[in-house]
Parts: structure tokens; C-alpha cells; sequence
């Protein structure tokens, strides 16, 4: 941390940006130190930002009351009132007059207004950047910062930290593209040049065949004459480390030629091999570990943010943006309603709104393709009467009406649908309240073949992410590829919890695999659309509904990288039902891989069991 320290000391910058290596004392060094010298030293009023006031506590009590209580400056600590005695407040005033005001990233915008202070401190910055979500102002980390407005810039300063998450997060763009992405560059023991080490310079471990052969072989060599370093030469090195910032270059002699970028900010950052806590034989064991772990991508996560501190990368899922034209090019030459002769099994999606359900009807065919049959619209009376006896009237006539006697089957015959799934988030309550008639858990328990399902995802849909239960019980009746079934006792069914998110990617994939392979045989995965003919526009009003929402991939703490669909227009009821067919197709045992079909449940001891009627609809007994 001397280069740190020399840095701040060197009054080239008022913003001073530090990621490195867990449990390598980044708050400690980053942040305690220098607020300690503003609180004591220039005696001045300062603001700690965090992103929960939970952590505020924490921090407190574990970092810097004890370091205040073994210093020169324990005499300075309250002795009355509120952060007396060691206690906790979220204002601090010390004998000597300065303050210490913890701020939260978390709570409404007034948390973070009216307090002013020349000298700001953040600590985990990346968990702060966005606003909350009834927040008009800008995101807390700037709300923070702006505490500070009341100085010139040239005399207010900031200090923060965090483990690095994304690339595009604050701690990495603050260190690496803002301020002057400083590297540590150290004179190499047999070459003499300076040089840095990084994960590539961590070799012996990949050849050992067990967890403690890779700690024993593991050792830095050097980028520039590939000789290895023992850990005294490594300790050795970092001791007469020279921070080298972006644009510089350093000679043999150690000397640093060129000046510092023109900014306002230090990009600080070191790795493990800086670490006096992290040998090369740590590294290496955990990098063995690493590959031959379960969840290959979590640990390369932790890798990469907790020893490399590197920006996580996103997993290898592809994404994929629709084109109206592609989607259109998928149709064939069977008419609409019309089934394939070829049909394996038949699945409904609806998605309800006000006046209008949209339904997607798909069938799985032998050559493990799927073929949307037919799409469109139904009446729902819902601006002439109550809101949920419209959507029951509506759906039950849909039901009886057209989706229970079945679709004709190319050759003759008729296909009734084994599952048809329909989106119960809302069911003609006022948005964001409870309760209500629930209609359509009235008619899934009614109609067997009707299930209701509720859409878990991290964007468009509100009812929170997705979250796969770990097993069966009593409550959890079967688990799906990204959907679960919970029983509801209140209402006498087992509802669907889906991973519409998820799902929504493999409707996409689905839209991109060519229609024919190689050999000029059906794709297996594609999906098929019925003749145009009587589609006014051919198709392009499904289409625009398909290209609604756009993925893309964004970092959530504690999870990682997440998929969000985000919205460009209102119109994607067709993107939603087909969705849910697809869904309900995999329910059904229609996969382009063959797995072995769910097992019939049970549940209850009398009044109510669970069957599965070519789906795992609820019925009486």
C-alpha cells in the first residue's frame, strides 16, 4: 500500500479510485486510513457512503471504531450521547468538533441530501450505482458525490473501493478508462526489467494431478525472460514496486519516462501476485480447483473478481436480435389452424389483457421441430363489466369453444391440445394489489388441461426473478427446465412458477435455426409458421409482437450476469403466449434432447389430487 499512499500524497488528483485482491485490506488502506487522516489529522467533516445502512453498522464496528480505539485519537471519541461508547449513529461528532455521516445508497433521495462535506468516501461503489426504483434523482453514488459541490473541484476529494464486478461497472471504469489505470511494475529478479504480473504469469499448476501437487508446483515466471520466481524473489520485487500509469514506460534503470494522463483520478489497481497474502501455491491450488469444479462458470467468476480482479465476463449464452424479415421467411405452405400429419403433441399459450387475449397455438412434430398452427385474438368484455368476470366469461368460451374440440389435423382427424398454459400475473385486479376473484385459477381447476402460470423474470415482468427450488415436497410438486409447480391449497391447484427470461432466449434460438440441416432433412429446434395467406400483412404484425423485447445481458449483485428483456413496444402479447406454449410443450416431454418423462404426483389425502391430463393440470377427484 505504499504506492497508495504515495499517490494520494503526491496531490496529482482529488479522486482516488482502489480494486484489488480480496482480503488484502482494500478497505482498510483504501478507505480508513485516509479518512482518518481528514477526520483527525485536517480535522474536517466527512461522509462514508455505503450501499446499506446495515453495512454502515458494520463497518463501524468492525473497522473503524477499533482502529480509532488503538490510535493516538481514542480520546477524541464520543463519550455522550448517540456513537458513545462504542455505539453506533449515523452521525458521529467527535470531541475535537469534526464529523463522520454514514450515507446509504438504499432508501429514498432525502437520505442523501442536505449533508455537505469536502472529503467523500465510498466503499463497494459498484453496488451503488443505480437509483432506486421510485428514485427520480441520478444514482446514489453521484447523489453522494454531489455532497461535496459546495467546494471547488479542485478542493474536493473522493476515495473509493470495490471489488471489480463488470466492465462497465464504476470501480472498473473509474480505475481503468476515467482515471489512469496505474499498473504495479516490479524489477524482475534475473532480468532486471520491470515488469507485471498477471494471471497468464501463473504457470505449474495445469500439469498436477492433484489439488496439493498444483500448490507445490505453482510459480510466477517472469513476461520478459520466462525465468520463474520463488515467493522470497516475488515478496522481494513487490517491496521495490513503482507504480507505472497509463501511457508511461519505464526503463531497465527503473526509470519512468512520460507524464501521467490529464485527469482528475487515480486508477488503482494490484492483483494476488501484489498480495503479501496470496502465495503462487494459493493461486495455483485454486486454480486447479477452478476447472475441475461442478459450476465451471461461478468459479471462473470468483476467479477473475476475487484474486485476478478482472471484470466478470458474460456467459457463453448467445443472444440474438429478431428481424421481421427472418421471422417471416419461416412460413410454409400449411394453412392456418391446420395441424401436421406428422403432430406429436399440441400445446395452447394465452396471455390476457382488458379487452383482448392473445393465443399461440404450437405443435411438436416428429422431426423434433415446432410448428405454430395458428395465432389470434379473443373479445374480453372487460370495459362492460367487472374485469375479472369478463376474463372468465372470455377464457371458458375460448376454452369450451375452440380449444377443447381440438384443431384439424392435415389428412384428417382432429387434435385437442395436451396442455394449454396461461398467464396468470394478472387476473382483473387493479395493478399492484392483492386478492381479487383469481379467475383464472377458478377455470385451471375447473378444466384440468388449463394450467396457470405465473412469469418470473429479471425484466418486463414484475413479480421478481426466477428461483429453481433444489427439490420436491410438499409444496414443490414437480420441477421443470426453468419452471416449477406450486401447489396453491388455497385455490385447489398447482400453479407455475416459469423462467419466462430464460425462455423468452430459447424462443429466440429457436427463431434462428435454419429450417433445414445440412443433409436437407427438418432441423430439429426450428420453428415452422403456417401459411400466410389469409395474414393480411404476412405475418409482420406477429413478427413485430416477437420483436417486442430485446435481451441484454446485465450485472446483479450476488447473482452475476442476468438476462433483461427490455421493452421497445407494448404490442408483444403474441411474444408472451408463445412463450408459454413453448413452455408447456417441455412440460409434455418435447425436447430436442429425449429425457425421461415426469413421474405422476399426488398430493392431498382426499378432496383434491394432482393428475397430469397431457400436462400437470389440477382436477377434482
Amino acid at each position: 500500500m505504499r504506492l497508495w499512499l504515495e499517490a494520494i500524497d503526491s496531490r496529482l488528483w482529488n479522486w482516488f479510485a482502489a480494486t484489488g485482491s480480496v482480503q488484502d485490506g482494500k478497505t482498510f488502506n483504501c478507505i480508513l486510513i485516509p479518512l482518518l487522516y481528514h477526520l483527525f489529522e485536517l480535522k474536517e467533516d466527512v461522509i462514508f457512503g455505503v450501499p446499506r445502512m446495515d453495512m454502515a453498522h458494520e463497518k463501524w464496528k468492525v473497522d473503524i471504531l477499533p482502529a480509532i480505539q488503538h490510535s493516538s485519537f481514542r480520546n477524541l471519541l464520543p463519550s455522550g450521547g448517540r456513537g458513545s461508547r462504542g455505539g453506533f449513529a449515523e452521525l458521529l461528532e467527535f470531541k475535537h468538533g469534526p464529523t463522520l455521516r454514514f450515507m446509504s445508497g438504499h432508501g429514498g433521495d432525502e437520505t442523501r441530501s442536505g449533508a455537505t462535506a469536502r472529503a467523500i468516501f465510498i466503499t463497494e461503489a459498484d453496488k451503488m450505482e443505480k437509483a432506486g426504483g421510485t428514485s427520480r434523482e441520478a444514482s446514489p453514488i453521484y447523489q453522494l458525490i454531489s455532497r461535496a459541490r459546495s467546494f471547488t473541484t479542485d478542493e474536493r476529494v473522493i476515495y473509493e473501493e470495490c471489488t471489480t464486478s463488470f466492465e462497465k461497472g464504476e470501480i472498473w471504469q473509474r480505475t481503468q478508462e476515467i482515471g489512469t489505470a496505474s499498473k504495479i511494475v516490479m524489477p524482475c529478479p534475473h532480468c532486471s526489467g520491470w515488469v507485471t504480473l498477471e494471471r497468464e504469469q501463473l504457470t505449474g499448476w495445469r500439469e498436477a494431478t492433484s489439488v496439493r501437487q498444483a500448490r507445490r508446483e505453482a510459480k510466477y515466471i517472469c513476461p520478459a525472460c520466462a525465468a520463474a520466481w520463488d515467493e522470497d524473489e516475488r515478496l522481494a520485487a513487490n517491496r521495490q514496486a513503482k507504480l507505472l500509469h497509463r501511457d508511461q514506460t519505464i526503463g531497465s534503470d527503473g526509470e519512468i519516462h512520460g507524464d501521467p494522463p490529464d485527469t482528475d483520478t487515480l486508477g488503482f489497481r494490484w492483483n494476488a501476485a501484489n498480495s503479501v497474502f496470496k502465495t503462487a501455491g494459493d493461486c495455483g491450488g485454486d486454480e486447479w480447483s477452478a476447472e475441475r469444479a461442478a459450476d465451471r462458470d461461478a468459479s471462473e467468476t470468483d476467479l477473475r473478481q476475487f484474486i485476478w480482479v478482472l471484470p466478470v465476463e458474460p456467459s457463453k449464452v448467445e443472444l440474438y436480435e429478431l428481424n421481421v424479415d427472418e421471422i417471416v421467411k419461416r412460413t410454409t405452405k400449411l394453412k392456418r389452424g391446420i395441424v401436421p400429419a406428422d403432430t406429436v403433441k399440441l400445446a395452447v399459450g394465452i396471455d390476457l389483457r382488458t379487452v383482448e387475449g392473445h393465443y399461440t397455438v404450437v405443435a411438436w412434430r416428429a422431426s423434433k421441430q415446432r410448428h405454430l398452427v395458428e395465432y389470434g385474438t379473443f373479445k374480453i368484455a372487460g370495459k362492460t363489466m367487472a374485469v375479472d368476470r369478463a376474463l372468465y366469461l372470455a377464457v371458458e368460451a375460448f376454452l369450451t369453444g375452440v380449444v377443447l374440440p381440438g384443431w384439424q389435423k392435415e389428412g384428417g382427424g382432429m387434435v385437442v391440445p395436451g396442455a394449454v398454459w396461461v398467464d396468470a400475473n394478472w387476473q382483473g385486479e387493479e395493478r399492484g394489489t392483492r386478492g381479487g376473484a383469481k379467475p383464472v385459477y377458478q377455470l385451471s381447476r375447473k378444466y384440468g388441461v388449463l394450467t396457470s402460470v405465473i412469469g418470473r423474470g429479471a425484466g418486463v415482468y414484475k413479480g421478481g426473478n426466477y428461483s429453481a427450488p433444489d427439490k420436491r415436497n410438499k409444496q414443490v410438486r414437480f420441477i421443470g427446465d426453468g419452471y416449477h409447480g406450486v401447489v396453491m391449497r388455497e385455490h385447489g391447484i398447482v400453479v407455475v412458477q416459469a423462467d419466462t427470461d430464460t425462455w423468452k432466449v430459447n424462443l429466440q434460438h429457436a427463431l434462428h435455426v435454419p429450417l433445414l440441416g445440412i443433409d436437407g432433412s427438418a432441423n430439429p429446434g426450428a420453428i415452422t409458421l403456417h401459411s400466410a395467406g389469409s395474414i393480411g400483412e404476412g405475418h409482420r404484425e406477429l413478427s413485430r409482437h416477437l420483436t417486442a423485447e430485446t435481451p441484454e445481458r446485465e450485472w446483479v449483485d450476488d447473482r452475476g450476469f442476468v438476462i433483461r428483456w427490455k421493452r421497445k413496444h407494448h404490442a408483444n402479447h403474441w411474444l408472451d403466449s408463445t412463450t408459454l406454449a413453448i413452455i408447456a410443450l417441455d412440460s409434455l416431454g418435447c425436447r430436442v434432447i429425449d429425457e425421461p418423462k415426469p413421474k405422476r404426483t399426488e398430493w392431498g389425502k382426499g378432496r383434491l389430487r394432482a393428475r397430469r391430463i397431457e400436462g400437470w393440470g389440477i382436477a377434482r377427484r
